[in-house]
């Protein structure tokens, strides 16, 4: 069993129940004090333990406690809003109650009738001197409720500060809350709850009552759970969750069972870091983190926080009283400050984190660009601390990119590098070519481009090529076995010679493939200097937008740096043509007999057994049954043992 809890309250006689001071002071204003009582601290501080605490003692001091637990109830209405309230307080004070007095808590349904029911229980339990209840959660108060119930608390208030106030001089009620709870009860004068509750705060645990738990730790010399208490409490400042989860952390960790912890500063920094900080889940970070994104205040909770972090004395005003309700900051003097070490730190991280996700998009887009230009990229010019994250997300955004990191010098390199200048040079050439209407400079680049592509695809240059109006082909040898798209094995790749194109550069692609020897069955690589998009919206609309698959220079750039080149090549071409029209499997009719078929098995058996045997295939259709019969039909037919016909009785009904 773990020494330690750090998730949920605690029960009043767990071990590692810390008794807080506000328990003490609470009670005692039950027993002086005219106002109700108001528990304002965040989440995961301790306030259900302390009211669990306080039901505890109050019992033993003749008190009838009622703990309500307002957190689940927002989707009910109000009649079973106030059910729910009167069953909790019937089942609670059963021992209390007298058995023949008669409430009625079905027609308990609004805030006016509640507070009869209230009355009455405090004269149907004349054991009991005070009758308290222990509101906690109050942000689960149904919206349509929340105002009504409250001005009841309110009106049972007053009236138990009349000399006729009866029964409800016996009520307390304490609630308990953080952002929710300063809503109800400092947000101006129109707030039921303003002017009747007496605030208070819980502290952090203190040093002592940090080392007391320390001290659970039972694997450890006197000096350790000395530097062991101050290194939490350094990270913590007493943080109730916090603590608890560091000791948690500290007595499942593999050095605290073989008891060999060296340096305690730095163990304990580690379990911060890589279980508090940096981890993936963590429900208190994500709590308090979650009002940054917050959709209306996120922005002025963010700006004040970066002003503390920054060294900017603050003094006060609603975002750092929101602030401290939710538990980020405290007040230290006359100044706030963030709460404690541990937030610090990870509220520079998600800073630093925000500002790396924002800036992100811009930085791969260079990242990119740049290794297209240049093909390697020094990522000194980044901030030094997201130089490391800029890279792998990089990485990790194109895994297919054949890369190289450099650590000593942090240079991305293309792995290809030598391949990539070839290409960026002869691109190069070939654009100066056209502006200069160089044609013999042009062929002369783009042949050479063409040779870089079929080294990457392991394709191979034909000596067959080309030119028709402005336009320049050459035929490729494609029978390359990676390269499984149905089209021909032998297509050119062509590159526009212009800047603007229109319906008759279409036609001219096709005489450009006629002269190549194409005689119908035309496919081809179209790549286009300029105005790709305008060349693919025209191959589109034409009769051969199935057939012609224009490229750009960033798509050829992307082909010789992928890892598989042929299969980025198969991407952009499925990108713009029909799967079915290129697909290497038959979709439709009998499988050919040099496909691979998958009915091995089947196809075995009928050409083991025919000799003794016949058979039925019996399938749904589009199954393979013709497939399998062309198979056996062609093996069967190469055996003189047999006289083999296939008849086909598809339309012989007719």
């Amino acid at each position: 069993m773990e020494l330690f809890r750090y998730n949920g309250p605690l029960a009043p006689d767990d071990t590692v129940n810390i008794r807080r001071k506000e328990l003490d002071d609470i009670l005692q204003f039950m027993e002086i004090g005219n106002l109700y009582s108001a528990i304002l601290s965040p989440r995961q501080t301790g306030k259900t333990t302390l009211l669990y605490q306080m039901q505890h003692e109050l019992c033993d001091r003749g008190y009838g406690g009622v703990y309500l637990d307002l957190s689940a109830l927002t989707g009910l209405d109000e009649p079973a809003f106030y059910h729910y309230l009167c069953s909790q307080i019937e089942a609670q004070l059963e021992g209390l109650l007298d058995p023949n007095a008669n409430r009625n808590i079905e027609v308990t349904v609004g805030a006016l009738s509640f507070m009869d029911y209230l009355e009455a229980v405090c004269r149907d339990t004349p054991q009991a001197r005070r009758i308290v209840l222990m509101l906690d959660e109050v942000g689960g108060i149904p919206d349509e409720v929340i105002m009504s119930f409250l001005s009841g608390i309110r009106s049972m208030f007053h009236a138990s500060q009349r000399p006729s106030g009866g029964a409800y001089k016996k009520l307390k009620c304490v609630f308990a809350g953080s952002l929710d709870l300063l809503a109800a009860t400092s947000r101006g004068p129109t707030s039921p709850l303003n002017n009747i509750l007496e605030i208070i705060t819980l502290d952090d645990f203190s040093p002592e009552q940090t080392e007391s738990l320390v001290d659970r730790l039972t694997n450890l010399t006197g000096e350790q759970k000395e530097a062991l208490s101050e290194a939490i409490y350094h990270w913590s400042q007493g943080h109730p969750y916090l603590t608890q989860r560091l000791c948690s952390l500290i007595e499942n960790s593999e050095e605290y069972r073989n008891e060999s912890i060296e340096d305690v500063k730095e163990f304990v920094k580690t379990l911060v870091e890589d279980h508090i900080i940096y981890a993936e889940i963590e429900p208190n970070l994500n709590h308090i983190l979650r009002y940054l994104r917050h959709e209306k205040d996120g922005e002025s909770y963010t700006r004040t926080l970066r002003e503390i972090l920054e060294g900017q004395q603050t003094r006060g005003g609603v975002t750092l009283q929101d602030l401290s309700a939710i538990g980020i900051v405290k007040r230290d003097g006359s100044y706030y400050d963030i709460r404690n070490e541990i937030y610090r730190e990870a509220l520079r991280n998600h800073f630093e984190k925000t500002l790396f996700d924002a800036q992100y998009p811009s930085w791969s887009t260079h990242i990119l660009e740049t290794l297209q230009r240049q093909s390697r990229l020094d990522l000194h010019q980044f901030p030094g601390a997201y130089q490391e994250d800029t890279r792998t997300k990089f990485i990790d955004e194109y895994p297919r990119l054949n890369l190289i990191y450099h650590a000593d010098t942090k240079t991305l390199q293309v792995a290809e590098e030598k391949r990539i200048s070839e290409f960026n040079a002869e691109w190069q050439t070939a654009q100066n070519s056209m502006t200069d209407n160089h044609v013999e400079a042009f062929q002369g680049a783009t042949a050479q481009i063409t040779q870089l592509l079929c080294q990457a695809l392991g394709f191979k240059p034909l000596e067959q090529s080309n030119t028709f109006a402005q336009l320049y082909g050459q035929m490729l040898d494609a029978s390359n076995p990676a390269f499984r798209l149905n089209v021909r094995p032998h297509f050119p790749v062509v590159y526009a010679y212009k800047a603007d194109f229109n319906e008759a550069d279409i036609s001219n692609i096709s005489g450009l493939l006629h002269n190549l020897g194409m005689q119908g069955d035309y496919f081809a690589l179209l790549v286009a200097f300029e105005n790709p998009e305008h060349l693919r919206r025209l191959v589109d609309e034409s009769s051969y937008r199935y057939d012609f698959i224009v490229l750009t220079r960033n798509q050829l750039w992307e082909i010789l740096a992928d890892k598989e080149s042929v299969r980025r090549l198969t991407e952009f071409i499925l990108a713009q043509v029909d799967l079915t029209r290129v697909s290497p499997f038959v979709t439709g009719g009998p499988v050919p007999e040099k496909m691979f078929f998958g009915r091995a098995g089947q196809e075995k058996t009928l050409l083991q057994s025919i000799s003794r045997s016949s058979f039925a295939i019996i399938a749904n259709r589009q199954i393979g049954k013709t497939s399998l019969l062309n198979r056996f039909h062609a093996k069967i037919t190469k055996d003189p043992r047999y006289q083999c016909f296939y008849v086909d009785l598809q339309s012989a009904s007719k």
